[in-house]
């Protein structure tokens, strides 16, 4: 799924989709600074356990693009 939605401008496109495999570099270097910036340890391990948790079919984790920007909470109001 993915949403694009115009603001009153109509020149600002902001795109919504589903996280995918190939956003996991991106993903791992904002979730290093989150942790740093939280002062919170980090390693390997998390990080693993992390995105397989976001990538379980039971989840939809969302990413905003341009800036990419994950929406990790997000569960769509159908969704059980």
């Amino acid at each position: 799924m993915i949403i694009n939605n115009l603001d009153r401008s109509e020149d600002a496109i902001t795109t919504i989709r589903a996280v995918e495999p190939g956003d996991r570099d991106q993903w791992e270097r904002l979730y290093r600074q989150y942790a740093e910036f939280y002062r919170v340890s980090m390693d390997d391990a998390i990080q693993e356990s992390t995105w397989s948790w976001l990538m379980a079919p039971e989840r939809y984790p969302l990413v905003m693009c341009d800036p990419l920007v994950f929406l990790h909470g997000f569960r769509p109001q159908n969704a059980s």
